[in-house]
């Protein structure tokens, strides 16, 4: 990948299988996002930057960038090492509740996590609240949901005991408000 070029779909080629689970949901989450963005008031720059944001959310889940075993945490590692921008490397390491998760279950990790929330600007939180809400409006294979499907494939998929599903659980309320923070943002065009 060039230096002017951004992260895209022959990038991820290179770090998930274009058959696999992960390819897939990460094409439908850049799809919801470019719908998405159809939708919101922002710069050209901003809009790119989303969209190469939509193609590295998951970007930890491949073995190519696992250092902590936490995905998110991974993504965003690769991401800063790539040098991306620090608004992209913060919302990969904070989508979709991953603070939350690691507050409950990485005691190791939250040091990091702290250190970097002190860097979330209003538009970095908005970064973050848009990579989540299209993550929570595709399945694990990227066809298009609602949050409550989503919270329905999460427990048929990993079983409602699993630590996981009840992360999920008790992150929802957090989850719901980005979702609703979203939506207002929509009704405003």
């Amino acid at each position: 990948m060039g230096v002017d070029e951004r992260f895209n779909e022959d990038d991820l080629k290179l770090y998930f299988k274009p058959y696999s689970q992960l390819y897939k949901n990460t094409q439908g989450v850049v799809e919801e996002m470019r719908l998405l963005l159809n939708q919101i008031d922002l710069s050209s720059e901003e809009k790119l930057d989303l969209i190469e944001l939509a193609y590295l959310h998951k970007i930890g889940f491949s073995h190519k960038t696992i250092k902590t075993g936490f995905e998110p945490l991974d993504g965003a590692l690769y991401c800063k090492n790539m040098n991306y921008s620090s608004k992209v490397v913060t919302a990969v390491m904070f989508c979709s509740g991953a603070l939350e998760i690691v507050e409950r279950n990485f005691p190791d990790l939250l040091n990091i996590y702290l250190e970097y929330k002190y860097y979330i600007t209003p538009k970095t939180e908005l970064y973050i609240d848009l990579i989540t809400y299209c993550d929570l409006h595709r399945s694990a294979y990227g066809e298009k949901i609602s949050f409550q499907e989503k919270l329905v494939e999460v427990q048929t998929s990993f079983g409602e005991t699993h630590n996981y599903c009840n992360n999920f659980r008790s992150i929802e309320d957090i989850l719901r408000g980005k979702i609703i923070r979203i939506e207002r943002l929509q009704r405003k065009l």
